[in-house]
């Protein structure tokens, strides 16, 4: 068995050492089983790959696995979904397989194209920025802003740069590429302010955009210095150097100016307390069978289910409060403060009516009632956004009611209603 392993790892290591294959335009790699007591590996379990970053693989990549180097297709026997990258390796998870993946077994992927192989590297660093904090099967929706001179002049090599990371991010499969039409003119700088990078991402949960990438360089003797910036929607960002030759091709590039260094944007924030505040109901004991007919909506498993229950109260519960697509946990009749910029944002509210016995939870409705509203700040005044849930049927079961602090003044523009399963969209300007 130790002779058997042995092979099995000088197998391997001879392959890292192969020069990569692109036979039929595919990158060949070996697989190999990760853990040393098995030789072999089904659905399910993890394999080590002899690419890296080094080919172009990040998380996400999908590979044919095949018994050779003949990516026939009665020579393919299973798939396998990279995990984790290294620069020369990586680990991979066997998603399909028609038999047992054993080590030497060849893995074909799309090859990553480039034309110039300088950027490469860091354009595929920054690739793993963006794909490693979410799951391997997850796609994702990304903005390449641009890169910047030290004056925060866009160049020509600057463009050369955005274009070389834009067309690498394009070649993989789980990612959407998307223009900067959704940050409406912003100007802003991989330096500026995080009140401004703040007031970026507001835009981007609004346009359900993942990452957005934004880089600078300065010359220092024979080096081109690089700052290249992740701004993450969900809070992963990260933020990479890196160096490069200057290289005689590059000058006239460098001194080519294409866009001149514009003003940044100002942002004007303001602060907005949401407050939920939930009716219980006791009902009546003549009450119940009415409420039941409700809920049941003509469902007999549902209508004899709470015919056995002894519930007493009816409450909101599985409440949720987003806006912008950000998820807020205020808790019962407390103020939960957001800053949001000047401009509309949506506030989606929803809940389910939950049956109690007290406080033992004996029933969940099927039904989750929802309401959205578009909110219009255009004043830096402190705002409350109140929500008031309430579980009866005959009344309105969420109402929002949108004021100043200082002068609880209530102002709507043009309510309008939609009424879809109980669903309604209210528009207000403060």
């Amino acid at each position: 068995m130790k002779n058997l392993l042995g092979i099995i790892c000088l197998t391997f290591a001879l392959a890292v050492l192969i020069p990569l294959s692109f036979a039929t335009d595919s990158l060949i790699g070996v697989v190999a089983p990760l853990s040393k007591e098995r030789i072999a590996a089904l659905t399910g379990d993890k394999a080590l790959l002899n690419l890296g970053e080094k080919e172009g693989l990040t998380k996400g990549d999908i590979g044919s696995i095949a018994l050779d180097k003949i990516q026939a297709s009665d020579n393919v026997i299973g798939q396998c979904a990279v995990t984790k990258t290294r620069y020369q390796t990586s680990v991979c998870e066997i998603v399909k397989a028609k038999r047992e993946v054993e080590a030497g077994n060849s893995v074909f992927f799309d090859p990553v194209r480039y034309t110039d192989a300088t950027f490469f590297p860091f354009a595929i660093r920054t690739l793993s920025t963006v794909v490693d904090p979410y799951e391997p099967h997850k796609r994702l929706t990304v903005c390449v802003y641009g890169v910047f001179d030290e004056n925060n002049a866009v160049s020509a090599f600057s463009d050369e740069i955005a274009t070389e990371l834009r067309r690498i991010f394009a070649q993989k499969k789980r990612i959407k590429l998307v223009n900067k039409q959704f940050l409406n003119n912003l100007v802003f700088y991989p330096d500026s302010d995080e009140k401004v990078i703040d007031f970026v991402k507001d835009a981007m949960k609004k346009s359900s955009v993942h990452a957005l990438i934004m880089g600078k360089y300065s010359l220092s003797g024979n080096k081109i210095n690089i700052m290249i910036r992740n701004v993450d929607a969900n809070g992963h960002d990260a933020t990479m150097q890196f160096s490069l030759p200057l290289e005689p091709r590059y000058r006239t590039a460098l001194s080519t100016v294409v866009l001149p260094p514009r003003e940044p944007s100002t942002i004007e924030r303001s602060i907005i307390n949401v407050v939920v505040k939930s009716t219980t109901y006791q009902p009546l004991k003549d009450e119940k069978p009415h409420l039941i007919t409700r809920e049941a909506a003509g469902n007999p498993f549902v209508e004899q289910s709470m015919k056995r229950t002894e519930f007493n109260l009816i409450s909101p519960v599985d409440v949720k409060v987003r806006v912008d697509n950000e998820v807020l946990t205020p808790a019962p009749d407390q103020k939960y403060p957001i800053s949001l910029s000047k401009g509309v944002h949506r506030l989606v509210a929803s809940f389910k009516r939950g049956y109690f016995f007290n406080e033992s939870l004996l029933h969940t409705s099927q039904e989750e009632i929802t309401k959205e509203a578009l909110l219009d700040l255009s004043k830096q005044n402190e705002t409350v956004i109140e929500v008031r849930l309430n579980p009866l049927f005959h009344v309105e079961p969420i109402s929002l009611n949108v004021y100043h602090q200082a002068t609880r003044q209530r102002h709507v523009i043009k309510p309008i209603y939609r009424v879809e399963s109980q669903k309604t969209v209210e528009i207000f300007k403060d």
